[in-house]
This record gives C-alpha cells, structure tokens and sequence, in this order.
C-alpha cells in the first residue's frame, strides 16, 4: 500500500485572539475560507491570477502559536495525508516575518501559508478514541528517539555526549534531567527510561534532497516541508544504518529532532504536537542555538514533550498569582506550560494539566469517595501537597446556570491543589522560608515550630525545587473549560486565584465561580505538611461575600465561609438582626 506523504500548511488566521481559535486542539474539525500565496512560477502565478476562494476542511487545527493545520495534496481538503491526525502543532514564535521561500515553484500545500477569512470548528476531536491520553493507574513508559542533525553543511553545536546527561537520571547536574521530570512529575506514572529513548547522531543531511516519503526539501526554505523533509531523511539514514534503534512507522510516537539554527528558520525556536494519535509519530522540532546549553535544551523539551502527552499552554489572570503578577495566556509561573523555568530546578505542571495527563488526581474523602464536588456543599478539606500525594486534587464543579451567559465551550470546572517542594517542612527549613509570610500559623493545638538556620537550596531533581520562593505554599484554583476525562479536551488551563495567608480566595469579577464558591485558607498542618481549607458552594443562587442584614443572616448559607452562619455570625448579632 502507497501512503501519502504527510504534509503541513501553515494558516494565518483572521483573529488571533478569538476565543475559538484559542480553543481548538489536536482532531478538531474546521471550516475555512482563505487564499494561499504562492511562490513565483507559471502555475503559482495562474493559480494566483484566477483569484478564487477556497473552502478548506480541516481535521488538524491549532492555536495562535503556531497556525497550522495538515495537509493532503489530493483532497482540496487538509488531513493527514495518510488518513489519521499526528496531533496539533505549537511554535514559539521569536519575530513575525514572512516565510523564507526562494527555491522557485512549488504548488505543494505545505508551500507557503493560507490567509485565513473565516474560521470555525465543525466537529471536536474526530480521532479522540485514538489519542494518548493516560489511564490514572496504568503507568506508560516515555518511548522516543532523538535525531541530532546536520544540515546543509551547517553543524549542530550540540552532541550526543553532551545531551546524555540529561537522558539518564543522574543527580551531578546542576538543573533537572528529562527521567527526573517524568518521573517525579507523573509519581510514576510516565517513566521515562534512557534505554528506551536512545540519542542517534549527528546525522549529516544534504542541502536538497528528496525522502523515502517523496517530498523533496531545499536549504533555502524552512516550511514544513523541510522540517519534515529533514525528519524523513534522519528516519532513513537510522533505519538504514543503525538496524540497533527500533525504529519503524508507528514507534516510537515521539520523535525530536534537534536542529541547527538555520537561518531559513529564524522566526521560531520549537515547535512540538499537543496530544498524539496511537498511529502516527508526532514530532518534535528544537533548534540548537549556540548559546542554547544542553540543560537549557532538556528543559525546553520538558515542555515540548509535555504538549504531545496533551498538556497545553498555562495561562493566568492579572493578579492570581501575586498583586503584582501580570495576566496572559502563558503567564502562569507555576507550571513549565506557562512561564516556569526547569533550568534552576524542577517545577511540575499544574493542577489542571496534571489531571489532564493522570499526574495527579483527585483527593479521597475520609469517609469514603473522592473531592469532585458539585451542587451546595460546606466543607473543611485537608489538602495535601502535590509533590506528596498522587491523590491530592479538588474538583468543584458549575452547573450551566451558574455561568451564563458566559460563553464557555463547557461549563468549567475548578481544581483546588496546594504546592510545596518536595521534602520542605517547616523544621528543615530552606531559603525559600523567608518568602513565607508572618501570617501563616498552625492551628491552635499545634505550636509553631522553632526556626532552624537556612538549609542549603533544594536540589534540582525534587518536585517543585525550582518553584519560584513567592509560589511556595499557596492554595492555587485553576479553571479549566474542558472535560475532566482523559481525552482530548478543546480548552486551556488558567490560574484564576492563589492564596498562602488565611482568609477568602478572592477572584476576578469575570470569574462566576466568585459568586457561588466561598474558598477561605483556613491554616497548615506544619508536621503533615497540608493546609485545612473550607469550601462553601450555594445551590440556591449567587450570594453575597458576608452576612450582615435579614436576606444574609437567615439564607442558611455561611457566605463568608468561616464555619458560622446567620444567626452564628457575630456580624449578624452587631447588626440586630437576630
């Protein structure tokens, strides 16, 4: 059987920023309306001159990050070009420029991008019973091969000696190796085994040249048909002369390629799949910069690699993180999706992505079941850190009701979880202790413990090591839009509120969870290394933040969440109501 050669086009959407296109993830089905440039040639130029629209079907869609979508010549449509998705593609994007095409004519769809005026999604995650995405207590193992390449005579600053460090869970480095992240981050759910994921290179690619897969590239250019041009060659050169790497069409899934900094590709730095069909491969694309050190290159593949196990960019609002914290669709500091580092030391992903991926899950009730909470409940919850428990999340959930009008794809739901680095108690203390403010304290029966001089700085390889100090100890509310399944899930995560001094959770006034959700931190456990936080949900309606007057003081809800209500409230008693 002739499979078709896999192939990308690049899409250049109308508005970047609209909340759809946000949305959109790997097996999505799109509608657009668009026209495609082409480069110079006798058919580029009439296929331009005719001036004809295009409707175009998409089964791969994607975000702002990188606007792509695949491609099959012979369809006038865009899918994979053999029949299956091999996942939505995200590009960190360094300087918006045109693309570098000067090879002359070529009318393949992955030639140059579509100008995009209409945009929607038709179906959401067609192939979503095929997707990768992990079973809570059926632990998978990281299976990949990194390519080191050569390109056109332009030598990759990085070897195989230099990146196998970081391949292997040895504890001389100065930052995080992949094994440490997967590891740690998953409690073992996702291992990541260094004889399992061999290094093979450097492999010497010519500057043109045409595949196994029939798609020829040139040096010139650096549109997807060379990214995946290049990929092939690499894939044959293994097959060819390292019969040793397991190498065939179906496995391993993840591939990386590390790349030297072409000029040709310039405008970006990554590029990576979020979520990946059980099919097909999904590549991964990193180029070594020469400043670009071989840790700094594990911690970016720590994110990349992430995305094609479905974890998708952390955003937060203005001021959820700190006062001072600014908002964005990758400001959240807490998770390596968002704006955390891994090169000084380890920092897991969030609540929301680690649900997602079955890192972490939800915390078991006392008396039975488990904290996915839904309808009115009042509630005092001992939450456990992260970095201690797999089992450490609360769910609350929101009816429909409670959210409109505003125009969420799902109802959202929002994940309570507590962080700390692991092996931090308050009797060892380390430096990041003096971030911890003066109104932490234990609960009454518990006396503090007595300060300890600073210990040296957590090492890199514990979980949330490298979190930075002001994000220690805080309860974290992340919402997230989609299904809490392990599927593919059309949303992104946000840090909406955090908190680490006693009181209420204070959230934006476009947050509807505000308005039917208490959430105060109540005090820590320092021996148990947990937080005692209430929650109060209304079923009722929205309700105000105290109780002050007859509406409030007899509407049998504790609104200001302090395990007193109405006629217990000292606020009702000073105001004569009761």
């Amino acid at each position: 059987m002739q499979v078709a050669p896999l192939t990308f086009t690049r899409l250049e959407p109308p508005d970047p920023t609209s909340p759809e296109l946000q949305a959109l993830e790997s097996g999505d089905q799109v509608d657009l309306e668009g026209l495609q440039r082409l480069p110079q040639g006798p058919a580029a130029v009439a296929a331009a001159t005719s001036g004809h629209r295009r409707r175009l079907t998409a089964r791969q869609a994607h975000s702002r990050e990188l606007r792509e979508a695949l491609g099959k010549p012979d369809t006038g449509g865009f899918s994979t070009g053999d029949g299956g998705g091999s996942g939505q593609e995200r590009r960190r994007w360094l300087e918006a420029i045109d693309p570098d095409l000067t090879a002359g004519p070529d009318e393949g769809p992955d030639s140059d991008y579509v100008k995009v005026s209409y945009l929607r999604r038709r179906y959401t995650s067609y192939y979503v019973a095929g997707v990768e995405y992990w079973i809570n207590d059926d632990p998978r193992r990281v299976q990949s091969v990194t390519f080191i390449l050569n390109v056109c005579g332009q030598a990759n600053p990085l070897s195989r000696q230099d990146l196998e460090p970081y391949w292997s869970d040895t504890r001389a480095l100065h930052s995080p190796s992949l094994p440490q992240f997967f590891n740690t981050c998953s409690h073992d759910i996702l291992p990541f085994r260094p004889d399992e994921n061999p290094i093979v290179g450097p492999i010497d690619v010519p500057c043109e040249g045409t595949p196994s897969s029939g798609r020829p590239f040139h040096p010139d250019r650096c549109t997807d048909r060379e990214l995946l041009g290049w990929a092939a060659w690499a894939e044959d050169y293994v097959r060819r002369e390292h019969p040793e790497v397991p190498l065939t069409r179906e496995f391993p899934l993840r591939r990386v390629f590390v790349l030297p900094d072409l000029p040709a590709c310039r405008s970006w730095a990554s590029l990576a799949s979020v979520g990946c069909s059980t099919r097909f491969p999904c590549p991964v694309f990193i180029k070594a910069t020469p400043s670009l050190t071989p840790g700094a290159l594990a911690a970016q593949l720590m994110h990349d690699l992430a995305h094609t196990y479905s974890m998708d960019h952390a955003g937060a609002a203005a001021g959820a993180a700190s006062p001072d914290a600014l908002g964005g669709p990758r400001a959240d500091a807490s998770c390596p999706m968002g704006a955390a580092g891994e090169v000084a030391g380890l920092v897991c992903p969030n609540a929301a992505n680690s649900y997602k991926t079955g890192w972490n899950q939800f915390l078991a009730r006392p008396r039975g079941g488990i904290y996915n909470l839904s309808g009115g409940f009042e509630e005092l919850i001992e939450l456990p850190a992260t970095s201690a428990k797999l089992s450490s999340l609360v769910v609350i959930n929101l009816t429909p009701a409670m959210t409109s009008p505003v125009p969420y794809l799902r109802s959202p739901v929002y994940i309570l979880s507590y962080r700390l680095p692991e092996g931090y108690t308050e009797g060892n203390k380390s430096p990041h202790d003096d971030a911890l403010p003066p109104g932490w304290f234990a609960p009454p029966d518990q006396p503090h413990p007595p300060a300890s001089p600073p210990s040296p700085p957590p090492a890199p390889w514990l979980y949330d090591s490298g979190l930075d100090p002001e994000l220690i100890g805080r309860v974290y509310v992340h919402r997230y839009d989609g299904d809490l399944s392990y599927e593919g899930t059309p949303a992104r995560p946000e840090l909406v509120a955090s908190a680490r001094e006693p009181g209420l959770l204070t959230f934006p006034d476009s947050e509807p969870l505000g308005k039917y959700v208490r959430i105060r931190l109540m005090s820590r456990n320092t021996a148990k290394g947990t937080v005692q936080v209430r929650v109060c949900t209304s079923r009722s309606g929205e309700k105000a933040l105290e109780e002050t007057d007859e509406n409030t003081c007899y509407d049998n809800f504790d609104n200001d969440c302090n395990g007193r209500k109405d006629c217990e409230e000292d606020s009702c008693m000073e105001a004569g109501v009761c």
